[in-house]
């Protein structure tokens, strides 16, 4: 028998059979590339916001939002928003601003275009929402039911219907005494610069001067945090809360001003400075909580009895002088 010769594979033949590999391999990480590209491609589009209201917010003139039945209306007089149901309620400027801004500037993920309203919970939404532009310009949108799957809303602005994500719900999640601005403490009064506090109680006056004695009374006069409001806008406060401006606290101090220089250096100095909280009558017998208000405001609120106690007690009993 012949022995067969042993055949074998040149480097050259190697070498094109890597080659073809490298190109098939190439080839097929391109066409991956591209398959992975479309897909990045479809999901960002899929989204993309649509803008489909773009107003000036400066120019709202009127808003008004219904949440679980509801509804609260403010309208815009002179750059300032006010409450329609009574113009003297001290509304919080920089909220409805805020709200005015988010709903002129409306963006939606998809639009949904099988079903009815009432299929997304558009016939009897959880909000309602109307603003109104100058120029005669007016626009409502009602937000539904949220979508489990992605969190977000169904969003009708006359009878297309979108969805939304749920940033918007957040600018009007308020109530009337959400958007409630009290009174603040003065946050230039320094403890260390107050000079005197008087306590008037209607039958006994006292003052104190000491500065451990200040700084001991001061703590509990610091505690009024103007939570309890029983009054936003009161006209008699002497007759409907026995706070005739004889009674209260006064705490004499000096804050620090600056002046400027017309170099543009500035100096520091302190002035002489009163701040001034009046008492009025108890609230009930029961509690014994006391009506108060501050100097120059419309506002009345309570204090506990408690704190009460601790102001007028401080001040009449202050620390004793230490035995030599």
């Amino acid at each position: 028998m012949k022995k067969r010769k042993k055949k074998w594979v040149t480097p050259a033949a190697l070498f094109a059979v890597l080659a073809v590999l490298l190109v098939a391999y190439e080839a097929l990480a391109a066409a991956n590339r591209k398959a992975e590209e479309k897909a990045a491609a479809e999901a960002a589009k899929s989204e993309e916001v649509e803008m489909i209201a773009e107003y000036d917010y400066s120019t709202a003139a009127a808003l008004s939002y219904t949440v679980n039945g509801e509804t609260l209306s403010f309208e815009k007089d002179n750059g300032t928003w006010y409450y329609t149901g009574d113009k003297k309620f001290p509304l919080n400027q920089d909220i409805l601003e805020s709200m005015a801004g988010a709903i002129s500037s409306i963006g939606v993920t998809r639009s949904i275009d099988e079903g009815e309203a009432g299929d997304y919970g558009l016939d009897e939404p959880a909000y309602t929402i109307t603003v109104k532009y100058s120029g005669d310009i007016q626009r409502e949108y009602k937000i539904g039911d949220r979508n489990s799957f992605n969190g977000e809303y169904y969003f009708m602005t006359g009878s297309r219907i979108y969805m939304i994500s749920d940033g918007l719900l957040s600018y009007f999640d308020y109530t009337l005494d959400d958007l409630l601005v009290t009174d603040s403490y003065p946050t230039d009064i320094e403890t260390d610069y107050i000079t005197s506090i008087s306590v008037n109680t209607g039958e006994e006056r006292y003052t104190i001067d000491d500065a451990e004695e200040i700084s001991d009374l001061y703590t509990y006069v610091r505690q009024l945090n103007f939570a309890s409001v029983a009054d936003y806008y009161s006209e008699n406060m002497a007759e409907e809360y026995g706070i005739d401006g004889t009674k209260g606290i006064t705490v004499n101090y000096r804050r620090s001003v600056t002046s400027t220089a017309e170099d543009g250096t500035g100096t520091a100095t302190r002035i002489d400075a009163v701040y001034s909280v009046y008492f009025g009558d108890t609230v009930s017998e029961e509690d014994g909580s006391v009506y108060y208000t501050v100097r120059g405001s419309d506002m009345v609120y309570t204090m506990s009895a408690g704190l009460y106690e601790n102001i007028v007690g401080s001040a009449a009993e202050p620390l004793p002088e230490e035995e030599e």
